[in-house]
């Protein structure tokens, strides 16, 4: 088949448009704007408004077609589109685009990074002076983002005093985009220098606080040695700790050798090591920790805390052992911690726990709720109508059994409930009423029997 040629005189008709048309724009004569603001107001196809506003971005000039760009970026549903008009109002650098693309900046996520160089692009102490406004809000995302906007503005430095004020900022987002800022500018003048390593020895707390922090958020393994040296030697006790969890958030193996250094290091403070050894996620971490626990002045619950969230078989004996020996506030750290251990020698630990000390039975009733499994269930159900249990221990056993009770909890309560020892019938009919369990068809005999000890079920 013969390609299909266009007539001659419709070809040369072509061609003399287009030829008029860029004589007509390099002559300064104004472009057929008019048809792009019908298609960006009303085009049913997104690529056509996409393309209407990338041209307004070369052709426009009249405050109409800033206008239908301005309405094309808060209201289009299609994120290309707002996209090109965000990019469009730049290239225009009409004043009375600034507010529109500080609200798409703040409020359209998919715009935002296109509307951030736009303002860059308008430039001006206009823009300026709103950015530095929004920079002080008390919306840290709105800070956030206009700092960012901001560094795109700091190319001759001019802003690197408020970039360096900005470090005292409470977050850790703000504080990122100061740094990348400063980065950016003493790279354009050569300095090698990395702002977070100057502020962590600046003379404000506040100042190396967060940059501590910030070093630790940043994940590099290059300010190891550095958070080492202040987690001992700084004045203050609050960035030594910031120095400590930094490290954990780097989590090498240089970091959690570092970690576990200070842990013999008296000027470190412990729980912040602690809590940088459990922010490494490292296994390796547990031995050194039990180690050290029964150290004098060793901070016990916090290592419970910690250990509870490296977690791993080493942990489970070691707090099974010590449920044996520990008391008050550390042992109900350990009961607690133990929650998720669902294997049967904590939950045999935790049993031989609610019979040696009657003040931790509400405890270990809603830790092993939370473990679950057939064992757990029928201990429950025999708990909660055994009269030597204390009260409340009883109730709580029954609404553990509420939520996690089964077949084999209702037969035991059904045969307790037909006991001959009053207290334990009644308790069982109780708990059988809260449960909706109907009652059993034979009543039980009044008759007093000498008194059962409570057994836990064989293992």
């Amino acid at each position: 088949m013969p390609p299909y040629r266009l007539p001659a005189g419709l070809s040369q008709a072509i061609v003399w448009c287009f030829v008029a048309t860029v004589a007509a724009y390099a002559a300064g004569c104004s472009p057929p704007v008019k048809r792009e603001l019908g298609i960006i107001k009303a085009h049913p196809d997104w690529r056509q408004r996409m393309q209407a506003a990338n041209r307004l971005g070369v052709w426009g000039k009249s405050s109409e077609d800033v206008e239908a760009l301005i309405e094309a970026l808060r209201s289009d549903e299609e994120l290309f589109v707002r996209n090109a008009a965000a990019k469009a109002l730049g290239r225009l650098k009409d004043p009375l685009a600034i507010e529109p693309l500080i609200t798409a900046m703040l409020q359209d996520i998919a715009v935002r990074e296109e509307a951030v160089k736009s303002l860059a692009a308008i430039d001006g102490p206009t823009v300026e002076a709103r950015l530095l406004s929004l920079a002080r809000s008390q919306d840290p995302i709105a800070r956030e983002y206009a700092v960012g906007a901001l560094a795109l503005l700091n190319g001759d430095g001019h802003l690197g005093v408020f970039f360096e004020e900005t470090m005292e900022d409470p977050s850790p987002s703000v504080r990122r985009q100061a740094v990348e800022a400063l980065r950016a500018t003493a790279s354009g003048k050569g300095q090698q220098e990395d702002p977070l390593v100057r502020f962590l020895r600046s003379s404000e707390e506040r100042i190396r606080l967060h940059a501590a922090e910030d070093m630790g958020l940043t994940q590099q393994p290059i300010y190891v040695s550095l958070l080492v040296e202040a987690a001992t030697g700084d004045a203050s006790e609050d960035v030594r700790r910031a120095a400590c969890v930094a490290l954990g958030h780097i989590g090498s193996d240089d970091a959690t050798n570092g970690l576990i250094r200070l842990l013999d290091d008296p000027r470190a403070p412990i729980e912040g090591v602690l809590r940088g050894l459990v922010s490494t996620r490292q296994a390796r971490a547990v031995e050194p920790i039990i180690a050290h626990y029964d150290s004098e002045g060793f901070p016990r619950r916090a290592a419970v805390e910690a250990l509870s969230e490296l977690g791993g078989p080493g942990v489970t004996a070691f707090f099974q052992e010590r449920l044996r020996t520990e008391r008050g506030a550390v042992r109900r750290a350990i009961i607690d911690a133990m929650a998720e251990m669902r294997d049967q020698d904590a939950a045999q630990a935790l049993i031989a726990t609610f019979l040696s000390d009657s003040a931790s039975q509400v405890r270990v009733v809603r830790v092993l709720e939370k473990m679950g499994g057939e064992e757990v269930v029928q201990f429950l159900a025999r708990a909660a109508v055994d009269p030597e249990v204390d009260p409340s221990a009883r109730r709580a056993a029954v609404q553990a059994l509420k939520s996690e009770g089964g077949e084999a909890a209702a037969a035991l309560l059904r045969r307790a409930a037909l006991s001959r020892r009053p207290a334990v019938a009644r308790a069982a009919r109780q708990a059988m009423e809260t449960l909706d369990l109907p009652p059993p068809l034979k009543p039980p005999e009044l008759e007093e029997l000498r008194q059962l000890r409570f057994r836990p079920p064989r293992p």
